[in-house]
C-alpha cells in the first residue's frame, strides 16, 4: 500500500509525512445509546442541538504525534492521556492508533476499536484554535449564573418561590432592597422589586456586574475572574462532586447511600448540581471509564480544558468532529491557498461590515 496525505477536518489543510499534528479517535454518534436522531432542515444544513458532535462525538483527547504517512501517527506523545487509552485497552498507544487488538483484549474492547474512526489537524491549528477567544469561555462570559457562581459575587439566596416555573430562585444582595435577582441555574433576570414586571436579562456575570453598577451604584469586582477558564472551575468542581460521591456510597447512612447510588454520580444523567462538566461530555460514552481516575487524582485538568476550548471554537468555524476527506494522494497546496485566499477576502469583507455596523 502507497503513501497517502491526510486532511484536517477543521482546515481541510493536507498533512504529509512528519508533520506534527493532533488524531481525535471518533465513534458515530448513532454508536452512543443516548444519541439523538439528527434531521436535514429543507436539505440545506443539519438540524441537531449537538453542534460539533452531531454526527460524530470524540472518544478521547486528542493524542499527539506526527503523521506517519500512512494514516497514523508515529513519535506520539505519551501523557497522562494516552495512558488512560493503554488502560482502557490494555494495549500500547502504537497499537491502539493501528488497532492492533491482542488476544487478551474483551469482545467489548474489540467492538469498539474496530468501529473507531478519528480526525487528524495540524498541530499549529489546534493550538491556534484552543486559544482562541478565550475570554468568552471564562467566568465572566461564559459561566452559569448559578448557586455557587452568585455567591462568589456576594448574592445570597433569600428563597425558592414555587409559584415561578422556571427563574424561582431569589436572591439578594447584602444592603439592598429595591433590587433582586431571579435565576434558573443558567441565566438570571435582575427585577425591580415595586415593579415586579421591569426585568434586566442577563446572561452572564460580566453583564450582572454592570447591569447590578448601573442600578445600584454598587460596583462589585469581577477582575480577578475574567481570566479564569470555566472549563477549569467545572473541573474543580466535578473533581469536589466525585469525591463526595465516593464518600456517600460508603456513608453510614442508608438514605445517603441510596441517594448516591440513584442520583449521585457526577457522570450520571440524572446528577441534580451546579455541575455542568459533564454535559459537555454526554456523547462521549466512555468518558467516565477513561477519565474518572485521572480527574480524581487532578490529572488532565488543561486537555480537557483545551478539548472544550477547540469545540467551541469549532462551533464558531462551523465545523464537525468528522473524518476529513482525503483528495489528491499528496494534497495540492495551491489549491489550497486559492481557496483560503478568496476565503480570507469574503472574511475579511464580513468583519469590515460587522465594524462599520458597531
Amino acid at each position: 500500500m502507497g503513501s497517502f496525505n491526510v486532511a484536517g477536518s477543521v482546515s481541510d489543510l493536507s498533512l504529509g509525512a512528519g508533520t506534527k499534528c493532533v488524531f481525535i479517535p471518533l465513534l458515530p454518534h448513532k454508536f452512543s445509546e443516548d444519541s439523538r436522531n439528527v434531521t436535514v432542515g429543507g436539505n440545506t444544513g443539519i438540524v441537531s442541538n449537538e453542534g460539533p458532535e452531531s454526527l460524530f462525538s470524540p472518544f478521547a483527547l486528542p493524542i499527539i504525534g506526527t503523521y506517519d504517512d500512512y494514516g497514523s501517527l508515529e513519535d506520539i506523545q505519551v501523557d497522562d492521556n494516552t495512558a488512560c487509552i493503554e488502560r482502557f485497552f490494555g494495549c500500547s498507544i502504537d497499537d491502539f492508533m493501528n488497532r492492533s487488538a491482542g488476544s487478551a483484549m474483551c469482545e467489548e474492547k474489540k467492538n469498539i476499536l474496530e468501529s473507531l474512526s478519528g480526525m487528524f489537524e495540524h498541530y499549529d491549528v489546534y493550538q491556534t484554535l484552543i486559544e482562541f477567544d478565550l475570554s468568552r469561555d471564562s467566568i465572566l462570559r461564559g459561566a452559569d449564573l448559578n448557586d455557587r457562581n452568585l455567591k462568589l459575587f456576594g448574592f445570597v439566596l433569600d428563597r425558592v418561590d414555587d409559584s415561578l416555573k422556571r427563574y424561582n430562585r431569589v436572591y439578594r444582595f447584602p444592603g439592598v432592597t429595591n433590587y433582586i435577582i431571579h435565576s434558573d441555574g443558567t441565566w438570571s433576570h435582575v427585577v425591580e422589586v415595586s415593579i415586579k414586571q421591569k426585568q434586566h436579562h442577563v446572561y452572564s456575570l460580566a453583564d450582572l456586574a454592570k447591569i447590578w453598577e448601573e442600578l445600584t451604584g454598587i460596583n462589585i469586582n469581577v477582575s480577578q475572574y475574567a481570566h479564569i477558564s470555566k472549563f477549569d472551575q467545572m473541573y474543580d468542581q466535578l473533581r469536589e462532586a466525585i469525591n463526595k460521591f465516593n464518600e456517600d456510597l460508603v456513608s453510614q447512612d442508608e438514605h445517603v447511600r441510596e441517594m448516591a447510588s440513584t442520583f449521585g454520580n457526577p457522570f450520571g444523567r440524572f446528577f441534580h448540581s451546579d455541575i455542568r462538566f459533564s454535559t459537555y461530555f454526554m456523547g462521549w460514552r466512555y468518558f467516565e471509564e477513561l477519565y474518572k481516575n485521572s480527574i480524581i487524582e487532578g490529572k488532565l485538568k488543561k486537555e480537557i480544558a483545551d478539548m472544550l476550548h477547540l469545540r467551541s471554537a469549532m462551533f464558531s468555524c462551523n465545523r464537525f468532529f468528522f473524518p476529513a476527506m482525503n483528495g489528491e494522494q499528496f494534497g495540492n497546496p495551491k489549491a489550497s491557498k486559492v481557496l483560503l485566499e478568496k476565503s480570507l477576502e469574503i472574511v475579511n469583507e464580513e468583519i469590515k461590515e460587522m465594524e462599520e455596523n458597531e
